[in-house]
């Protein structure tokens, strides 16, 4: 037998040991963590996962904490306890992520941002809204003001992307590659790699940390889905009308990209004449992870920021 097959069988074997490895780990992810950590509610014939801690004050806008694509409800579990001791606040998955049925496609900002309201409306979680989005989820909460803007008194922005970012790429080389980590996941490699890959998931420990990696890979087949409709582009006013805060971390780097993601969150600075900008010194893109305390301050503070405006206009 030459060594050409010898090295063909070989592959062969490893990849069929790396199939039912992912196979099997995907499997026994979804029976372990299969009970929801809220409820499920039906949206338009799908499932969604939503889930509610804390009790409404009065004149207190709800807090919703939307997160990033590629991410579900669980990035925002060291804050929504904290937020929950003074406010009521919401975290929920979007469709095909966390505990949340598949959904329809497309899956565009637009139709994630009507699932959202629809969610809210038959979980009876009445406006106002205060909204907190992570990531690309700063987009969605942006839209989501836009859409309704009866329904939202005050965004905060958590290291948030925006529109232009999108626009300033090429975005065909990150589809290319989401679909090569895609076939990754398929042999078993991201799964042996994820903890690397997922560098935030060292906030988090024991059996929450394994949770936390777990619903990861069962979301990340939803991750195209979610991407490319946002890379086709999005266009959001350049104004926002009310009060604002902005989260991102201290510039760390004298990298270009480090700088651009600078500038990305100036402009969010600018888009509101009441904004305020709180820096992290973590360095981290997941600060509801690494620095919790300062995201549910950032929320304690806009709450009674815009609950003082609600009782002045009455």
């Amino acid at each position: 037998m030459s060594i050409l097959i010898i090295f063909a069988v070989l592959f062969i074997v490893l990849l069929t040991i790396g199939v039912l490895f992912e196979i099997l780990s995907m499997q026994w992810s979804k029976r372990r963590y299969k009970t929801p950590r809220g409820k499920l509610v039906d949206v338009d014939g799908h499932q969604l996962h939503i889930h509610v801690m804390g009790e409404r004050q009065a004149n207190q806008s709800v807090v919703v904490l939307e997160a990033g694509v590629a991410s579900n409800s669980l990035d925002w579990q060291k804050v929504q306890p904290k937020i929950a001791e003074f406010a009521q606040v919401v975290i929920y998955d979007r469709a095909g992520y966390g505990w949340s049925e598949k959904g329809k496609d497309p899956r565009s900002p637009q139709q994630i941002v009507t699932e959202l309201h629809t969610l809210l409306q038959n979980a009876v979680i009445e406006a106002p809204y205060l909204m907190v989005g992570h990531s690309f989820g700063g987009i969605y909460v942006r839209l989501f003001a836009e859409t309704y803007p009866d329904e939202v008194a005050g965004l905060v922005l958590v290291e948030s992307s925006v529109p232009s970012m999108i626009k300033a790429v090429n975005t065909a080389p990150e589809i290319s590659r989401l679909k090569r980590v895609s076939r990754m996941k398929r042999i078993g490699l991201v799964r042996l790699m994820l903890a690397r890959i997922l560098t935030h998931s060292a906030h988090l420990e024991g059996e929450a940390k394994k949770e936390y990696l777990a619903m990861n890979m069962l979301d990340s087949d939803n991750v195209i889905r979610e991407a490319v409709p946002m890379y086709e582009g999005i266009t959001l006013s350049d104004r926002i009308d009310l009060p604002l805060i902005i989260i991102s971390r201290e510039p760390f780097e004298e990298l270009p990209s480090e700088k651009r993601w600078q500038d990305y969150q100036q402009e969010l600075v600018e888009l509101s004449s009441t904004s305020r900008h709180i820096y992290t010194t973590s360095g981290s893109h997941y600060p509801a992870l690494s620095e919790p305390d300062v995201v549910v301050r950032a929320v304690q503070d806009m709450l009674g920021q815009i609950s003082y405006k609600h009782k002045e206009s009455q």
